[in-house]
């Protein structure tokens, strides 16, 4: 009989469908997420989420600026801020001892001094061994870790303890200044992202005109002791203030903002440029973007997920997110639909290729996700490779044994049960292909299958 129905649930395979990369993970659940902007999201090894923002509350509860999350979107509970910080927290780094870094525009954390930048036991308790003393004279929105424990910070700071730093600093591993780093007289404006090369060079980004009172806009390359890299030169470089920089694996170097002109060529929000700083002419985005570039992550295949306070590329609609192929063309595979309602602050990237997205929106796709959601964003299949990906689970509803089957036969290396609240419930190697699910109560349920080319989320229904 089994084999009868295994053969049958094989034909009827043809309804399954598979599922769009632009759709919402349905196993991270924020419910009714938070109440103001979130900032920045860093995904810590263990995948645990650090999220930051503006906001007061996550899912109705007091929690000020921070907060961890579990890889289901549930809080945390063994991070504990207390009452947390007075104002906006920002960038996030994780140091080579598993403490956290987070800068903002802060100045009391737990009710007691911190000018704009604190470090932070694993547990959320501050951790006293890293001194700033009276800190920042502005506000934090960098952060990068060295190799060697050294923290580069960026912002719109004038001082540091008391003694002119003019918007960017290096610190050793105890909060002093690293005297080795010398900027002389900075940086004239914001600095809004910074990234450490492989070679040990500095890429800075912002929205300052001079380095040291000579000409540089935008962006600039530092050597490792703060002079200017002249190897890197992008002439007159961009008009408006470039947001981020994120370094691709062949060198080539992709920079977001609010700029519409480069080296005085129209280049509206996205430039990618050579090693050198000249502009790569084999990445074209025509007219580019309405609005600004404040996200974006690098997919091992290439493409290039964005997101911003933009409404339109190439002068279509596209509300806030897009995905574009490496030559900067869109990538229609990967369907927004409506898009978002509001603007995209943050994007990161897991380790499974998911994409976590943060920001001032309430909905997407005209669903409700109030500034934090997961997206699944791989590749959408074809018909011929979805036929040979897709698993068939079966009898449906269910109320004993489950089989799930591969229509190639491959093995199923695990499976995952979780509620309809993005809850875990069942996570178990499974010999052949049955899943006792006896012990489950009547309702709704997401297996997510394992095999050895992937993972595929299916939906379930448990009857008494």
């Amino acid at each position: 009989m089994k084999i009868f129905v295994l053969f049958f649930c094989v034909l009827q395979s043809v309804f399954l469908t598979a599922q769009n990369p632009s759709d919402p993970d349905p196993l991270f659940n924020a419910s009714t997420g938070f109440n103001n902007n979130v900032y920045k999201i860093y995904v810590q090894p263990d995948e645990k989420i650090l999220v930051s923002g503006l906001f007061t509350t996550y899912q109705g509860q007091s929690q000020n600026s921070l907060i961890r999350l579990n890889a289901d979107g549930s809080k945390d509970t063994s991070f504990d801020i207390g009452t947390g910080f007075n104002q906006f927290v920002m960038p996030i780094v994780w140091d080579n001892n598993g403490k956290i870094l987070v800068g903002g525009g802060f100045n009391y954390f737990q009710e007691q001094l911190q000018n704009y930048l604190i470090r932070l036991n694993p547990d959320g308790t501050k951790d006293n061994t890293f001194d700033i003393g009276s800190g920042f004279g502005g506000y934090v929105y960098a952060l990068a870790m060295q190799t060697d424990g050294k923290i580069l910070v960026g912002g719109n700071f004038t001082s540091y303890k008391g003694q002119t730093q003019l918007r960017l600093i290096r610190l050793n591993p105890d909060g002093s200044k690293d005297a080795s780093f010398d900027i002389g007289s900075g940086l004239n404006g914001v600095v809004n992202h910074v990234t450490i090369l492989a070679d040990g060079k500095i890429l800075v980004a912002g929205g300052f005109t001079t380095y040291k009172g000579q000409g540089q806009k935008g962006l600039i390359r530092l050597n490792s002791d703060g002079t200017k890299d002249t190897s890197f030169s992008i002439g007159t470089g961009f008009d408006q203030s470039v947001n981020m920089v994120e370094v691709q694996p062949d060198g080539k170097i992709l920079a977001s903002g609010w700029f519409s002109t480069f080296q005085g060529q129209s280049q509206k929000g996205l430039v990618r440029l050579n090693s050198d700083g000249s502009k790569d002419a084999s990445f074209d985005v025509g007219t580019g973007f309405i609005g600004s570039v404040s996200g974006s992550v690098l997919q091992a295949n290439g493409k290039i997920i964005l997101g911003g306070q933009f409404n339109s590329y190439q002068g279509q609609p596209q509300n806030y997110l897009i995905r574009l192929n490496a030559n900067g063309s869109k990538d229609t595979t990967f369907d927004i639909e409506t898009g978002f309602d509001s603007n995209i602050f943050t994007l990161t990237s897991q380790p499974d290729g998911k994409i976590l997205a943060g920001g001032m929106f309430n909905s997407y796709k005209g669903q409700t996700h109030t500034r934090l959601i997961r997206i699944e964003a791989g590749e959408l299949l074809s018909d011929a490779d979805f036929t040979k990906e897709a698993i068939v689970v079966f009898p449906n509803p269910v109320k004993e044994t489950l089989f799930i089957n591969t229509n190639d036969g491959e093995s199923v290396l695990n499976v995952q049960v979780y509620d309809i609240q993005g809850k875990r419930i069942l996570d178990k190697e499974i010999i052949g292909i049955e899943l006792d699910v006896r012990d489950l109560e009547s309702g709704i349920y997401l297996l997510k299958i394992k095999t050895a080319n992937g993972e595929l989320t299916k939906k379930i229904i448990k009857n008494d």
